[in-house]
């Protein structure tokens, strides 16, 4: 539970420091610079000159957004494999044999046993070999596609089944800056299929569009928010620089009793 919330709370820590700052609230340097401090016991090194230089460009122009309900990888796999069946008007029963390309990191940590069965919410999240039979089987891959019945569905498993890892080199060169991803189907008809994808939707390369980030609202919110007030959330982030403060935003955020 906590690594769900760990980046909002690391967001909000920020943002409370920031308005402390701002107000003239201090430190000891120590915690930075001091044989204990972040520095030496974490960093091992630090960019003081960096630390204080003045902000070129905004970190959060840099957001990644998942699409899909997956790991990083899992976003550009799920996009090639969606894009392979979308564009040759595939079935998912089609599908003789389906490869999945990572470079050397992903590949490794994708080529666990333990991902071909996952056993629980969390290690299916993080089987890009379930995520992509998940989707293709349902056509969508969102939280409703690791309930505890999808873990045992045989049509799921059986696309599972179909598929392997392997780790290509020519990807490489695009790690860590990206997670790129090679999809090969080969298909019953006979023709072998074959996308890669470098930036899936939503990487801070190939940016969402607006549309697509609040239908993606929508289905996170549907069984916490009601209808109306899921399209007010939305109308009033659209002209969040307009609004004197949050309030109007976070008072309509409140679930339903």
């Amino acid at each position: 539970m906590n690594k769900s919330i760990l980046d909002g709370m690391t967001a909000a820590n920020a943002i409370v420091a920031t308005l402390l700052a701002e107000q003239g609230i201090s430190g000891p340097h120590a915690v930075i610079e001091g044989s204990g401090g972040f520095a030496q016991a974490v960093a091992g090194s630090c960019d003081y000159d960096g630390l204080v230089a003045p902000i070129a460009r905004y970190k959060i122009l840099e957001t990644y957004t998942k699409l899909y309900n997956t790991v990083k990888c899992g976003q550009t796999a799920v996009a090639a494999a969606f894009k392979l069946v979308r564009e040759n008007n595939l079935h998912w029963r089609e599908i003789v044999s389906l490869r999945i390309g990572f470079a050397r990191r992903d590949a490794n940590t994708q080529s666990r046993e333990s991902y071909a069965r996952p056993q629980s919410r969390d290690t299916a999240n993080h089987s890009v070999r379930f995520c992509i039979a998940a989707a293709l089987v349902d056509g969508q891959l969102t939280a409703d596609q690791f309930e505890a019945e999808k873990l045992v569905s045989p049509d799921i498993l059986s696309l599972v089944d179909k598929s392997a890892v392997y780790w290509d080199e020519t990807l490489d060169v695009h790690w860590p800056a990206a997670n790129p991803t090679t999809i090969t189907m080969r298909t019953s008809a006979g023709p072998e299929l074959s996308e890669t994808m470098v930036f899936p939707p939503g990487h801070p390369n190939n940016v969402l569009p607006d549309d697509m980030l609040e239908q993606k609202f929508r289905q996170l919110t549907e069984k916490i928010l009601g209808a109306e007030q899921i399209e007010k959330v939305i109308e009033i982030t659209r002209r969040l620089d307009a609004l004197p403060d949050v309030r109007a935003l976070t008072d309509v955020l409140r679930p339903r009793s």
